[in-house]
């Protein structure tokens, strides 16, 4: 039980830090999200251990990130082609 408790208020006090650390500009919302996903599996490593349980529960978010961040640069690309064919009229 010490572990979930170790877990749990570390996963918090990460999380907080970071919502109040004086970062030098505003974190991009990938970085923000992938901050905030870190944080939470910190706090899930220290309850779980190294066991492959971890590993495959690290998988899942991290799928996740690679799509947003795959989602972002379509988005962008799309939005560079609306762009190119507004200004060349």
């Amino acid at each position: 039980m010490p572990q979930l408790a170790f877990g749990l208020s570390t996963t918090a006090l990460v999380l907080l830090v970071g919502h109040w650390a004086p970062w030098p500009r505003k974190l991009h919302r990938l970085v923000a999200y992938s901050y905030g996903v870190a944080s939470i599996y910190l706090g899930l490593f220290i309850y779980l251990g190294w066991g492959p349980t971890f590993w495959t529960l690290c998988a899942f978010p991290a799928i996740g990130g690679v799509a947003v961040g795959f989602a972002y640069a379509v988005d962008w690309l799309l939005n560079l082609r609306v762009k190119a064919n507004l200004y060349d009229g």
